[in-house]
């Protein structure tokens, strides 16, 4: 079975045992960047080896759920000798047995037989205003009369070239409907059955829940157009008070529920869940953090989202502050790193963090040094953004305790510009001095000085009688 989810966290456990006990060996879902606790349940369950989770963001002018099923196509479906592509509003229910045992008596029947048309039966709220506890097949039986014409098709996978919303294109082999028989398709709409029967597997669609459900699934964008287009909120009144009540599906309910708790238990079970991602810093050289729970000599996976798309799952291999830490690189990617989601694969939560540029530089200053203290490229970086302003340099006087044993011209440069901040005069002779001893490197400081704009410190300069020429040539006396 392949799908595409988002935001399906209060869903997805009881999606996902449901199939298994209909009969599916193997569950992929692509992941369209959810932000409500789904991604990290689904890494969890792809860590427990329950389903197969893949990252999936939204690509511009590409419809997501069409290109996700095209790469279960090309990557996975060769696995198994039958698949279905369907969503998790979606539950496929046999009438008796399970769908390897419609396949089975499908294929005694007619071998010729590569695909099969499974209407939808389609449900409403049946008049429920608000989201209630239990499991989506046992709150919802209120349906449309008979089938729809609209289908998932149940296919071969070696019998396929390519995969629609609803049907497949085929390249041998043809499809049956869910009676065995030839379907008759609509000539108005070619992928319509114009005789839809219960026959014996249907495609249960929660379309509208509750209109809680609805109003809030209606912010999302559907995932089977290229730009974002949302449900309609007056669509919800057509599917409140259906006429038929259909309980097929809810029989199965004590069996799901049972099979749910063994999920959370397996998921209870991983490592990852007692531990928790602590981001320290996200800047364009990349994104670093420790794990809270994690001891010395102890690994874990973490996951980090950058801007909702790009994914990177690494593991705790370097050492910040004494703790095991993680370190993804930030250039080079397809998107700036101006934010990150990050989370433990099998944790219960993720963490959100902005750029450095956007946070508080004293308090990124403050983290760098304590947690960091070697990274003097980017604790210079850090003391020359502040010292853009006499508020910045004042909190760069208070803050600042590094040293730079690798570029000690680094170190001057700030000691001596905070010192001149102060009123005390020493600060230009350690600058002046540092001219002297390490020449090139303060040259290269000059110019950076200038090229960053970096206004109230070359404010200070010009005040006492410095300017970045004189920082990238001999000394001058006053």
């Amino acid at each position: 079975m392949c799908a595409i989810a988002r935001n399906e966290r209060d869903y997805l456990l009881e999606w996902v045992a449901y199939h298994r006990l209909a009969g599916f060996d193997g569950i992929h879902v692509y992941d369209n960047v959810s932000d409500d606790g789904t991604s990290e349940l689904l890494a969890a369950l792809d860590a427990a080896g329950v389903v197969h989770r893949t990252h999936w963001p939204r690509k511009e002018g590409i419809p997501p759920q069409r290109h996700a099923y095209q790469h279960f196509l090309e990557n996975h479906a060769g696995r198994y000798d039958w698949v279905l592509v369907c969503d998790l509003d979606e539950f496929v229910v046999p009438r008796t047995g399970t769908v390897k045992d419609f396949i089975r008596r499908g294929t005694e029947r007619d071998p010729a037989v590569t695909a099969y048309a499974l209407p939808w039966l389609v449900f409403g709220s049946g008049g429920q205003e608000e989201k209630t506890p239990g499991l989506v097949i046992e709150r919802f039986t209120n349906c449309a009369e008979r089938p729809g014409p609209s289908v998932k098709t149940l296919f071969r996978s070696d019998a396929v070239l390519a995969m629609r919303t609803h049907i497949a294109d085929l390249m041998w082999g043809r499809y049956a409907d869910n009676r065995h028989q030839r379907p008759q398709w609509s000539d108005r709409m070619p992928i319509d059955l114009v005789d839809a029967e219960d026959g014996e597997v249907l495609v249960h669609h929660y379309f509208t829940k509750s209109r809680a459900e609805w109003v809030e699934r209606r912010k999302l964008p559907k995932a089977d157009r290229a730009t974002v287009s949302h449900r309609h909120l007056a669509m919800y009144d057509r599917y409140e008070r259906l006429p038929r009540e259909e309980t097929r599906a809810a029989v199965m309910a004590d069996r799901v529920r049972a099979e749910v708790r063994q999920l959370e238990e397996v998921v209870r079970r991983l490592p990852g869940r007692r531990l928790d991602p602590v981001v320290l810093t996200v800047s364009r050289d990349g994104v670093i953090g420790t794990v809270d729970g994690l001891e010395p000599g102890q690994d874990c996976a973490v996951r980090v989202v950058i801007d909702d798309v790009v994914e990177r799952v690494v593991g705790c291999d370097r050492v910040v502050d004494g703790r095991p830490a993680f370190f993804v690189v930030g250039k080079w990617n397809e998107v700036p790193t101006k934010r990150v989601r990050v989370s433990v694969v099998g944790g219960r939560r993720a963490v959100k963090a902005v750029s450095d540029a956007r946070r508080d530089p004293r308090e990124v200053l403050e983290t760098v040094q304590r947690a960091l203290p070697g990274a003097e490229e980017k604790i210079l970086t850090l003391g020359l953004e502040l010292a853009r302003t006499e508020e910045g340099a004042d909190q760069l006087a208070k803050t600042l305790s590094a040293t730079f044993e690798k570029f000690p011209w680094y170190g001057a440069l700030l000691e001596g510009l905070t010192a001149l901040h102060r009123g005390d005069s020493r600060g230009r002779d350690v600058l002046v001095d540092a001219a002297g001893r390490w020449p090139e490197g303060m040259r290269q400081l000059a110019e950076k000085l200038t090229e960053k704009d970096v206004q109230y410190a070359l404010g200070l300069l010009d005040r006492h009688g410095l300017c970045t020429t004189t920082l990238a040539g001999p000394p001058t006396t006053a």
